[in-house]
């Protein structure tokens, strides 16, 4: 069972501590670890007996403990700016995830360090907190690349805490001294939750479980860094924070996951300080403090001056035991307002009250309801009215005058969003919308439908779809719109899905997915100018929002365009840096403009990524420059690009598939099979590998070779038939096996299969008209090649062309002297 409450352990009496002088940090080394996700009491020190992080734990039983830290925002990006900015939402103005950029007047805890000679590096494991989001601010070293497959990246792109730590470890064995900032984020809380054998409870599969494996997870690699300071001899010279940004629900109040409420579940996390020279005996710290008040306890400790306009209050008072009272902790959240048009949520904790400002608002007692199961507000009403009152009052303290800065959400009235969301109703009157409380079984509903599409049993979420519609009649959100596009594109419906895509980037025009889907399908349909008029706005609109320059510099290469692709490519690459796809893309577009060292280049600037060379660009690239250099003439060049490839990405079919090409091309027979047949021996199911096994045995045929070759390459091109029906060139392949062994009325049938699934292959209106000639049936064979010329224009080679007409001249010749 999920604990109902964060339980609060008297751990400051049993470690009996007694405060000291302040402590002085100034010539240490500052490590922030933030745990993405971790609720405060799944850690061992914060009460859960299951002692799932014996790591962490060890660090705090010899450190500061605070017990009472809490996030003002249940949402990553939000909670981060607040951390490392020592101000609240309504002041760095980020307010929900990807749609708002911190803004670069904001100064942040890496700034102010590097000012002072720090070196900074941060080590990132998300998207949601992805350097163009205004994080990176001050880091000379941001590392957030998610080692993606695919160039645009999205919020599921993220790397796993062994990757992070991996990372962090290199760094530090790299540095060559002097004092560094680093920041470690590990994201792997997040769900979906993955299961780890190594880490939680053994034979429990719970939600909560495999929660645990996964801090489980993340503690081990807090040790491997903790383990890597210790190696390098800078463990005592180092301070370690360790913070959670927002914590998770598990259906305490319906809620799983975060975002919607601010339940005590979603809001408390865990913050540790950690230096044996600096904190020679333990301390718990039971008094509250925000994320804010981490930051000015940082510069605190460091001695580094704290700049204007800081909102938060250093913790070292709460640590000493001087500050007396407790502190007032507001919190927010916007998503629900955000994703789904309901109420905003805001509140204040003070004294031993909870207040949530919403439609139907909300009173806990937390010191006698942690849990908060009894809502008070109706029978302390004169309680929450002061509340309300000292919360309006913060919110006017702390709000930024300006604009927030949003990522392509158009123009918004701020003056009304202020008071719906951060000006209590008790004196407004103006908290407006649906309470998040009366959508939460909606909210359920929807998390349902999403799950069933995002594991690809559409029917499944058809259905569901069908029913969630006939319990919510005149249902529209965003979500159920993608869940629509994406059941109705998995059956091919694309018409159909253009439509809905349509529909809703008019209806949600927050919602940039459904325009960048938009695109993408309508440039996949040949639609390019369409399509670059969507993504040329959408790159107005907003300049950082990579894959519409990704998707313009993609149409205008499928068009040709080759210096407007390398301008959209570059452009992508300047807002994503460590995005490696984006520079093999960029590599590419310089072989097609015919400067292969540039291409050489890049290509062997992105050897070293493993996410380089496992993405298809990167391959296709390599691929591409060894073809350019064997079309160029230098054939042992190209040979050894090509080769290359192989041994940097030895799991690619198409790799080898592009080698035995290349081999075959020069009619080396032997090593092209070889290179053929390790394609298909990754990838059984590779029907192209398949086909180009039959060409080369059909070859060895048509040379002389024994009978047994027509069987052996009639096998191969019926086996990528049957695995790609749609693939031309093995309709090709056994039209001309059959040809071969006289079976021309058949070959006649294969060759015009070919020609329909793709029209603009000369060898098929070559070979179908040599198969009609077989069966006398000249003028039809004579009208395949008009036919073939007329369509496939000026794309016939010079070379293609003789030998049509050669032919045409034959079978003319046969038909007239009938």
């Amino acid at each position: 069972m999920v604990n109902a409450g964060l339980t609060v352990l008297a751990l400051a009496a049993v470690w009996g501590c007694t405060p000291g002088p302040r402590a002085d940090a100034s010539g240490l080394n500052l490590l922030v670890i933030t745990l993405d996700t971790t609720r405060a009491d799944v850690l061992g020190l914060y009460g859960n007996a299951h002692a799932v992080t014996p790591r962490i734990d060890e660090l705090g039983r010899a450190g500061i403990v605070f017990k009472a830290c809490y996030t003002p925002v249940p949402l990553t990006l939000p909670a981060h700016c607040t951390l490392f900015t020592g101000r609240y939402p309504a002041a760095h103005r980020v307010r929900n995830n990807g749609t708002y950029v911190l803004p670069p007047s904001e100064s942040t805890l890496a700034g102010l360090l590097r000012d002072q000679g720090y070196e900074t590096a941060a080590f990132i494991s998300s998207f949601t907190v992805a350097g163009k989001f205004g994080l990176a601010k001050g880091f000379q070293l941001y590392d957030d690349d998610f080692e993606a497959q695919h160039s645009i990246v999205n919020y599921a792109a993220e790397i796993t805490a062994d990757r992070v730590a991996d990372k962090f470890c290199g760094w530090l064995r790299s540095r060559s001294g002097g004092r560094f900032f680093s920041w470690v984020h590990f994201f792997d809380p997040h769900s979906p939750y993955v299961s780890h054998d190594e880490s939680g409870p053994a034979g429990d599969r719970s939600a909560w479980s495999l929660y645990e494996g996964e801090v489980g997870y993340v503690d081990a690699h807090v040790g491997t860094i903790v383990r890597a300071l210790r190696d390098g001899g800078l463990y005592e010279n180092t301070l370690i924070v360790i913070v959670g940004d927002h914590g998770e629900a598990f259906g305490e109040h319906k809620e799983m996951g975060h975002g919607i409420f601010c339940y005590e579940e979603s809001l408390r996390v865990p913050l540790i300080l950690h230096n044996p020279r600096l904190f020679k005996s333990p301390k718990v710290v039971e008094s509250r403090l925000s994320l804010a008040d981490v930051l000015p306890g940082l510069l605190e400790l460091l001695k580094v001056p704290a700049p204007a306009g800081i909102q938060g209050r250093s913790f070292w008072p709460l640590v000493e035991g001087g500050e007396k009272g407790l502190r007032e902790i507001y919190f927010e959240s916007l998503f629900s307002q955000e994703e789904y048009g309901w109420a905003p949520l805001s509140g204040l904790i003070d004294g031993r009250y909870k207040y949530l400002s919403i439609p139907e608002p909300e009173l806990y007692d937390i010191s006698a309801d942690p849990g908060e199961t009894r809502n008070l507000f109706a029978d302390r009403r004169e309680d929450a009215q002061e509340i309300a009152a000292k919360l309006e009052a913060f919110v006017l303290r702390t709000e930024s005058p300006r604009e927030p800065r949003r990522r392509q959400r158009g123009p918004i009235d701020i003056k009304k969003l202020t008071a719906l969301g951060y000006i209590s109703n008790f004196s407004t009157g103006l908290v407006d919308g649906l309470d998040p409380k009366r959508g939460i079984d909606l909210y359920v509903d929807v998390v349902g439908l999403k799950e069933l599409v995002a594991q690809k049993r559409y029917d499944e979420a058809d259905g569901y779809l069908a029913g969630l519609r006939a319990r919510h009649p005149g249902l529209e959100m965003p979500d159920i719109e993608q869940a629509r596009y994406e059941i109705l594109k998995a059956r091919g419906r694309t018409t159909d899905a253009l439509d809905v895509l349509r529909g809703a980037s008019e209806r949600y025009p927050e919602r940039e997915s459904f325009k960048v889907f938009l695109a993408m399908d309508l440039s996949a349909s040949g639609r390019h100018e369409e399509a670059r008029e969507i993504c040329s706005r959408l790159a107005g609109e907003n300049e950082t929002l990579t894959a519409a320059h990704i998707l313009l510099g993609d149409i205008a290469c499928r068009l040709n365009e080759f210096d407007a692709a390398l301008e959209g490519y570059e452009k992508a690459a300047s807002i994503e840096p460590m995005n490696a796809v984006v520079r093999a893309k960029i590599a590419s577009v310089w072989i097609k403009k015919g400067d292969f060292a540039k291409a050489q280049a890049l290509l062997e600037g992105l050897e070293g990524r493993k996410s380089a060379i496992k993405a298809a660009d990167f391959q296709e690239a390599m691929s591409g420059l060894g073809l350019a250099f064997l079309g160029a003439g230098q054939t042992e060049r190209g040979l050894a690009v090509l080769r290359k490839a192989t041994i940097l990405s030895p799991e690619s079919p198409a790799v080898w598939l592009n080698l035995g090409g290349a081999y075959f091309a020069l009619g080396r027979w032997d090593p092209a099979l070889d290179a053929f047949e390790k394609s298909v021996a990754i990838d059984d199911g590779f029907a192209l590998g398949w086909s180009n096994i039959g060409q080369v045995y059909l070859v060895r045929l048509l040379e002389g070779g024994t009978p047994d070759l027509a069987e052996k390459a009639l096998g191969c091109f019926e086996k990528a038939i049957a695995l790609e029906p749609r693939q031309a060139q093995a309709w090709i392949g056994r039209g001309s096996v059959r040809l071969t062994t006289g079976l021309a009325g058949q070959a006649v049938r294969d060759y015009e299969q070919a020609i329909k699934l793709d029209p603009y292959l000369v060898d098929a209106y070559v070979n179908l008209a040599m198969a009609l000639q077989n069966e006398g049936r000249y003028a039809e064979a004579l009208g395949y090649l008009e036919l073939g010329k007329k369509r496939l224009g000026a794309k016939i080679t010079p070379a293609d062309r003789e030998e049509i007409d050669r032919l045409y001249a034959a079978i003319k010749v046969l038909k007239d002297g009938l």
